[in-house]
């Protein structure tokens, strides 16, 4: 029995090409091209989807807070229509005086 050796380069799945075989067609680079341009178009379209999104969600968010303000700020005076600590006006007779236990806040 022989052991036969073999080239490493004959192993080797890589074959050099010289000449006028190496490189790529037009066909193949037209076809690089336009899968490269649906994959870039596809990321893009994903990208223009979510800043939409966020945007959508900040005005909501932006009326949500200029509503509750506006609510705080009616909460605030209904509360405060007819506090008058001193009872200056509150619970005065005809003729000009304070009645005893008149609330301050009705």
């Amino acid at each position: 029995m022989s052991v036969k050796k073999f080239k490493i380069s004959a192993l080797s799945p890589r074959v050099a090409l010289d000449g006028p075989e190496s490189g790529f067609t037009l066909v193949e680079f037209l076809v690089s091209i336009l899968m490269t341009s649906l994959i870039v178009s596809a990321i893009y379209s994903i990208f223009r989807v979510q800043t939409h999104s966020v945007k959508l969600q900040e005005n909501r968010l932006e009326a949500q807070e200029y509503t509750r303000n506006v609510l705080d700020i009616m909460i605030r005076e209904i509360r405060n229509a007819a506090y008058n600590p001193l009872g200056a006006t509150l619970g005065a007779s005809c003729g000009g005086g304070v009645l005893p236990g008149a609330p301050a806040i009705i």
